[in-house]
């Protein structure tokens, strides 16, 4: 009886986006022998991230994901320099609005029956429109919705159903775990990156002005 024990380690990778390969390719490449190998790859590249088999982890919402880990990816983009930014706005951020489109409906998707892959959720259809301002950290949003069932909740249950949301890292005490996922203000004027990207220690979303949409509701 052979008493050889077999470790696998997850690797860590850091290479440049796509478009960036042809200059140097020989990273990428060794991500995907890595991947073909079965090992569990965390990288902030987006060169597999549409992959069925690459699941956007994301922790506030998709923890069963983790069960398909291959690689998971943190999007870097180089953008523009600090200097060439001030008191202007990118327009477009080359290739952002088509990942978003298709990312949503991935990461709101569900792990297939074998664990092996992601399926998204084909009922979600997005369109997105990215650019980039002179922001040191954080993102924000303007979201439309258009609800799919006749019975439309109410502007105050969608609140509720916002402030009372439990992230399984949450419920399991993780350290990192925001003490409420998802703040929703009552102020007009919030919530913004500067005053609020760093609600529980960054983990949380800030979310304002909710109200009825003239074109969609």
């Amino acid at each position: 009886m052979s008493n050889e024990k077999v470790i696998k380690v997850g690797i860590l990778g850091a290479t440049e986006p796509s478009a960036n390969v042809s200059l140097c390719p020989y990273p990428s490449i060794y991500e995907k022998s890595f991947m073909k190998a079965s090992f569990p790859l965390f990288t902030n590249s987006e060169n597999y991230q549409l992959y069925d088999t690459v699941p956007p982890v994301t922790p506030t919402a998709n923890p069963e994901f983790f069960s398909v880990i291959e690689q998971k990816r943190n999007a870097r983009h180089p953008g523009l320099a600090s200097i060439d930014i001030l008191d202007s706005v990118d327009p477009l951020i080359g290739g952002e609005e088509e990942k978003i489109e298709k990312e949503l409906a991935k990461i709101l998707g569900a792990v297939s029956s074998d664990n092996l892959t992601i399926q998204s959720d084909s009922q979600i259809v997005v369109s997105a429109f990215c650019t980039r301002v002179p922001v040191i950290d954080g993102h924000t949003s303007s979201v439309s919705i258009e609800f799919a069932f006749d019975e439309k909740p109410s502007i105050d249950q969608i609140k509720a159903c916002l402030s009372e949301y439990k992230t399984m890292a949450q419920q399991l005490g993780c350290h990192s775990a925001p003490e409420q996922a998802i703040i929703v203000f009552e102020e007009e004027d919030r919530p913004q990156p500067r005053l609020d990207r760093m609600k529980d220690n960054g983990m949380a979303v800030s979310i304002d002005r909710i109200r009825e949409c003239p074109l969609l509701d």
